[in-house]
């Protein structure tokens, strides 16, 4: 059960000197200053500063930049220019496909 003393201490009051925590301590809490307010505006506009890009660390996955259809069609446009180099001969589309497949993201940087 609580006492009056109790009570009496856990009760906010209004005092003029410091706190028994700031006297033990030696160190007072300073009011923050209220921001004054312009017409028109709502709230104070923060300067803006130049940021960085991070560098991605080693090992890390590279964000995706293009779409995985332009890449397709990217590869099947590098697949079809071997299949005209080589006169329409037939051959294997297979190796054609995973030829252009390995030029086409060596060029976007993803091999």
């Amino acid at each position: 059960m609580a006492t009056k003393e109790t009570l009496q201490k856990l009760k906010p009051r209004a005092v003029s000197g410091p706190s028994p925590a700031e006297a033990a301590t030696g160190l007072a809490v300073v009011p923050k200053k209220p921001v004054p307010k312009k017409p028109g505006l709502k709230k104070p506009v923060a300067k803006k500063t130049a940021t960085r890009k991070k560098k991605p660390a080693v090992g890390a996955e590279p964000e995706l930049v293009i779409s995985l259809e332009t890449l397709q069609d990217e590869i099947r446009q590098e697949a079809y220019g071997y299949f005209i180099q080589r006169g329409y001969r037939p051959a294997d589309p297979k190796a054609d496909w995973h030829r252009a497949e390995d030029a086409v993201l060596r060029r976007h940087g993803l091999r």
